[in-house]
């Protein structure tokens, strides 16, 4: 009873509590000079979102291809960035992506004016491989298969109508065709010839002319003389008759040489003109036939 009756004391109060900071009977005060409980769970917050944000930088900077790495470089970079709650892509959206992917890096690297006429739609992929996460067997996307043209030998056709055979007569009336067209150019050169063949001729007989006029000569003095049918008389018409004999013999050898020209030319006009001919009848007819 004494006990109930006695006033509280200054260290505790009506209530129990410590007076002067109002803390429970029995509780441990706080620590002035350490952080407590929310500061480390804030802490652990900011860490856990700078790694989330890291993280996501590192998936964004494979998935975007660079502009020198092949289309199918960044299909390979999702599959082995993926983490965190990603879900793998199935088999027909990776394709799709990837052929996007691989249309849009293209269109980055190709030159400014090398676009076809038709726009964006000129650009084909050629094939696209990637491999989903979960999976080890490539996608396959859209491949544009290049197109050959084979030029085969056009067969024969059996309905042409057949050249007509060889007779002597369509023979003879090439020939005669051919002749004619080379009728002018034998009758210059036979001109020619008939006309250098004239003139030594006459060079030959104005020399003829001028031993004759020598050896009168001779006889008019050997008569006068009155020693006609000497030994010098005849010694003398010897001379006369040899009057410009190598002239003369030039002359005969020129003549001789113009007329072998001749005969050779006249050869040549003969193969010109018979190789003319089988050029004309193999054109169009049946050689070896008629």
């Amino acid at each position: 009873m004494e006990d109930s009756n006695r006033a509280p004391t200054p260290s505790t109060m009506a209530d129990g509590s410590a007076p002067g900071n109002g803390t429970p009977a029995g509780s441990t005060p706080p620590s002035g000079g350490k952080p407590g409980l929310p500061f480390w769970i804030a802490l652990g917050l900011l860490v856990l979102f700078v790694l989330l944000l890291v993280i996501s930088s590192i998936r964004t900077a494979r998935t975007i291809p660079s502009p020198s790495s092949p289309p199918g470089s960044a299909a390979a970079g999702i599959g082995e960035g993926g983490t965190a709650g990603a879900t793998a892509p199935s088999n027909g959206s990776a394709a799709e992506e990837t052929a996007e992917t691989a249309e849009e890096t293209t269109a980055s690297t190709s030159a400014p004016g090398s676009v076809p006429a038709g726009g964006s739609g000129g650009i084909q992929t050629t094939r696209a491989e990637t491999t989903p996460a979960g999976s080890g067997k490539p996608t396959t996307g859209p491949v544009a298969e290049p197109t050959t043209r084979r030029q085969t030998a056009k067969p024969s056709d059996p309905t042409e109508p057949t050249k007509p055979p060889v007779t002597e007569e369509i023979r003879q009336a090439v020939r005669q065709q051919v002749e004619q067209e080379y009728a002018l150019t034998a009758a210059e050169r036979r001109a020619r010839h008939e006309e250098t063949i004239a003139s030594l001729d006459a060079e030959r007989q104005a020399i003829v002319a001028e031993r004759h006029q020598k050896m009168e000569q001779v006889n008019r003095l050997y008569a006068s003389l009155g020693s006609l049918g000497s030994e010098q008389h005849q010694k003398a018409l010897q001379e006369a008759g040899l009057y410009r004999q190598e002239e003369f013999e030039r002359l005969g050898r020129e003549k001789e040489d113009e007329n072998e020209q001749y005969a050779l030319w006249l050869e040549e006009l003969e193969r010109a003109i018979a190789e003319e001919v089988e050029r004309r009848l193999a054109a169009e007819y049946e050689l070896g036939a008629g």
